[in-house]
C-alpha cells in the first residue's frame, strides 16, 4: 500500500538531520553563489556593468596589496584603485575614494571597477551563522544583471545602508557615517542618502545636507560616479555590539550642549501605532504610570527635532522594545531607561546605548502573545502589571 504523498514527505523531513539540513542549505547557497558568477563572465561582453558580479573582495584593502601587511594609505593613487584614508583615532574606520565606483540599491552596496562587491562597505546578509556574515549570502550576489547605470559627474559619497526607513538602523548605521566622512575632510559634490522619511528628510536638514546635493538611491538605482567616496561602515550591521563612535556622533550633532536643562520629563513610548510587538496590556501600564506624571508618546509623526528635544529632557524612559527607543541616546547621564523586552529576545542594543551615554538601564520581561504564522519578534506581548509597578516605584523614589 503507497502512502500518501504528505506522510511521505513527512517521512523524508524526519530523516534529515539538523546537521544534513545545514549542508543542504550551504550547498544550496553556493550554487547560487557560482552560478551567476559563470553567467557574468560569458555575458560581461554583452550587458558590461549591467552584467552579474564577478565576485567580491573581503576588505577594501583587498584592491590595495595581495598581502595581509597593515597599510595606511597606496603609495600611489591609481586611476582604477581606491585611495583609502584611514581615521587616527579609530583605524578600524577609513573612507575609501574610488574611482569609477558603483552603488548599488537603496542599501548602498558598492561595487568596485573589477566588477566586484567590496564586502566590507557592504550589507551582508546572514549566514547560517548570523555572528560570521558571508559575502557568500549578499543578494547582490545572486542578481543575473543589474540595474541600468545612472551616471554623476564628479565626486559623491555614498552613506546609505541596510533599512534605511528603519529609525534605528537610520540613527545608528547611516547618520553615523556622516562624522566618519567628516574626519576625513572630504567635500563630496554629491550625497547618495536615502531621504523617503520625514525623519531621514529632517534629520539631514540639520546636518546642513543641501537638498540639492542629495541623491536619494532606491531598490533599482544603479548609481556610478567620477569619484566615489565610501565611508566605513560603523559597527556591525544587525549586530548588538554598540560602537561609541554613532552615539557620540549624535549627540555632537544634535544636542546642543548650552540648551541642557535639568531632566525633569517622564516618558512612555508607546507602540499602539506598529504593526508588530505591541503591548496587549497597554491600557493598564497607562491606567498604572499616566497618574504618576507620565507623558504618553507615539513617535511616528513627530518630527525628529521633537523627539531629539523630549529626550534631552527625560528623567525616565519607559517603553516596549522598538526603533523608537533609539532616542534614548539624546538622554542626559543619569536618567533612567525601562525597556519592556518580550521574552525569548536577546537583543541587548538599548542597554549598551544606555552603557555608553551613562544611563540607569532597567529591563522587564513581558510574556509573548503568540500569532499564528507569525515568527517569535512579531508577536505582540504583555508586561506584568505588578511587578512594572514596583519597578517604577523604585526608580521614582531614587531618581
Amino acid at each position: 500500500m503507497q502512502l500518501p504523498l504528505r506522510v511521505q514527505y513527512r517521512l523524508i523531513q524526519v530523516r534529515i538531520t539538523a546537521r544534513q539540513w545545514r549542508l543542504l542549505r550551504r550547498a544550496y547557497a553556493v550554487a547560487r553563489y557560482y552560478i551567476p558568477r559563470l553567467i557574468s563572465y560569458a555575458t560581461v561582453p554583452i550587458l558590461g556593468e549591467r552584467a552579474a558580479l564577478r565576485g567580491y573582495h573581503e576588505r577594501t584593502r583587498d584592491l590595495l596589496c595581495s598581502s595581509d601587511e597593515p597599510h595606511t594609505e597606496p603609495a600611489q593613487h591609481s586611476a582604477t584603485l581606491p585611495f583609502v584614508h584611514f581615521d587616527e583615532a579609530d583605524p578600524k574606520l577609513f573612507v575609501a575614494e574610488i574611482p569609477r565606483g558603483r552603488s548599488l540599491y537603496s542599501c548602498g552596496a558598492i561595487v568596485a571597477p573589477d566588477h566586484k562587491l567590496l564586502a566590507d562597505v557592504s550589507w551582508q546578509t546572514f549566514a547560517l551563522d548570523p555572528n560570521k556574515p558571508s559575502p557568500l549570502y549578499h543578494f547582490a550576489m545572486r542578481k543575473l544583471y543589474l540595474p541600468k547605470v545612472h551616471y554623476i559627474r564628479g565626486s559623491a559619497a555614498v552613506l546609505a545602508s541596510v533599512q534605511p526607513n528603519n529609525y534605528y538602523h537610520w540613527m545608528f548605521d547611516i547618520l553615523p557615517r556622516f562624522g566618519i566622512l567628516r574626519r576625513s575632510g572630504l567635500t563630496p559634490d554629491y550625497y547618495i542618502v536615502n531621504t523617503d522619511a520625514s525623519f531621514q528628510r529632517e534629520s539631514l536638514n540639520l546636518l546642513n545636507i543641501p537638498s540639492t546635493k542629495i541623491v536619494n538611491p532606491t531598490a533599482h538605482r544603479h548609481i556610478q560616479a567620477d569619484n566615489l567616496i565610501v565611508p566605513s561602515l560603523p559597527g556591525p550591521i544587525f549586530g548588538t555590539t554598540m560602537q561609541a563612535q554613532p552615539c557620540e556622533f549624535l549627540r555632537s550633532s544634535f544636542l546642543a550642549p548650552g540648551d541642557k536643562k535639568a531632566p525633569h520629563r517622564l516618558l512612555y513610548i508607546s507602540r499602539s501605532d506598529a504593526k508588530t510587538r505591541r503591548l496587549i496590556n497597554e491600557p493598564e501600564v497607562l491606567d498604572m504610570i499616566v497618574p504618576l506624571g507620565f507623558d504618553v508618546l507615539t513617535l511616528a509623526g513627530m518630527s525628529f527635532a521633537k523627539q531629539v528635544e523630549l529626550f534631552s529632557q527625560a528623567r525616565v524612559a519607559i517603553g516596549p522594545h522598538g526603533a523608537g527607543l533609539s532616542n534614548v541616546v539624546f538622554c542626559w547621564p543619569g536618567a533612567v531607561l525601562i525597556e519592556i523586552l518580550p521574552k525569548g529576545r536577546s537583543v541587548d542594543c538599548f542597554e549598551k546605548v544606555a552603557g555608553i551615554v551613562g544611563l540607569d538601564y532597567r529591563a522587564i520581561a513581558s510574556e509573548v502573545h503568540p500569532a499564528p504564522g507569525k515568527p517569535c519578534d512579531t508577536d505582540d506581548h504583555y508586561v506584568d502589571i505588578a511587578e512594572l509597578g514596583r519597578m517604577v516605584h523604585r526608580v521614582l523614589g531614587t531618581c
